[in-house]
């Protein structure tokens, strides 16, 4: 064997031994890698967990809100009354007086008063027609505080905490399985409209 053969062979050596430790160091390092991911994925997935169960509780969430009202209240109206009123008449109408009573003999003429005294018992009632239209002007100062409650669960929000609770299960599976969820898989959830809550009567 020449001597440019030997060398050639022990390059060839040199190239292959230095190629499989490169390899077996990239391999190493790409299990480590790997390993690594997957811990952090199934610790992802413990928060993940935690998330779901607190967002599964926002869903029946009551809230309590008290809500200061001061202000003016101003009234300019005018009020018509068309209405017939029943008026009861109980009483005793006395008539006391004397009536004057001429009578006249041939060539003269007298004039005598007569007493009258008459108690009249009155019992009836009157319908009296009422038509007028009475002004109302007036300014009502207001200060209160009034409770107003609502549950989560009865407004559009529960939708949206729903779709982002279900989308938090997915993405805890695929990391517990110990693999990077594809952030193309995520749909968006729609934006809600919020609602007016309703007050309570104070």
């Amino acid at each position: 064997m020449s001597k440019w053969w030997r060398i050639y062979i022990f390059v060839l050596t040199v190239i292959a031994i230095t190629s499989l430790a490169l390899n077996i160091l990239i391999i190493r390092e790409a299990l480590q890698v790997q390993t690594q991911i997957s811990e952090g994925a199934k610790a992802a997935a413990g928060v993940l967990k935690e998330a779901t169960q607190q967002m599964g509780e926002l869903e029946n969430t009551t809230i309590d809100l008290k809500v200061p009202i001061s202000d003016t209240l101003t009234i300019s109206a005018d009020i018509a009354i068309s209405d017939t009123w029943i008026v009861p008449i109980r009483d005793v109408f006395v008539i006391d007086q004397s009536i004057p009573l001429e009578f006249g003999v041939p060539g003269r003429t007298y004039t005598i008063d007569i007493p009258l005294y008459l108690e009249v018992p009155i019992d009836m009632t009157v319908a009296v027609p009422v038509q007028r239209t009475i002004p109302v002007q007036a300014e009502v100062p207001i200060n209160m505080t009034v409770p107003v409650q609502f549950s989560l669960a009865n407004t559009p929000f529960a939708e949206m905490i729903k779709v982002w609770r279900e989308q938090l299960i997915n993405v805890q599976k695929t990391l517990e399985e110990g693999e990077l969820p594809s952030a193309t898989q995520q749909p968006t959830p729609q934006q809600p409209t919020p609602q007016q809550p309703t007050p309570q009567q104070p």
